[in-house]
């Protein structure tokens, strides 16, 4: 029915066909593979924006850490200007409490004259 011809270009035009279809199939993995690089790299950047944020945050404690050890040290620091003063204080506050018993122990009562 067909001539030789006829024949040989009907199997070019499957070949071609084949090879069409082989070439788009190949530029749709090359596609989605690239897809899958470009949401690899997505993943990536989302973890380092995690580690940014994980080191902000220790970062943020650990100056809060050295704020409250300058309070302390500054605690210290008044306390130890402070504690001869307190001293002092307690020093005083005994030796009025000491004489106003000695006072009762040798008149008998602070309110003996009324």
């Amino acid at each position: 029915m067909f001539s030789r011809r006829q024949k040989k270009t009907g199997k070019h035009k499957i070949l071609l066909l084949l090879l069409l279809l082989l070439l788009l199939l190949l530029l749709l993995l090359l596609l989605l593979l690239l897809l899958l690089l470009l949401l690899l790299l997505l993943l990536l950047l989302l973890l380092l924006l995690l580690l940014l944020l994980l080191l902000l945050l220790l970062l943020l404690l650990l100056l809060l850490l050295l704020l409250m050890l300058l309070l302390l040290l500054l605690l210290l620091l008044l306390l130890r200007l402070l504690l001869p003063l307190l001293l002092l204080l307690l020093l005083l506050l005994l030796s009025l409490l000491l004489l106003i018993l000695r006072a009762q122990e040798h008149h008998g009562c602070l309110y003996d004259h009324y």
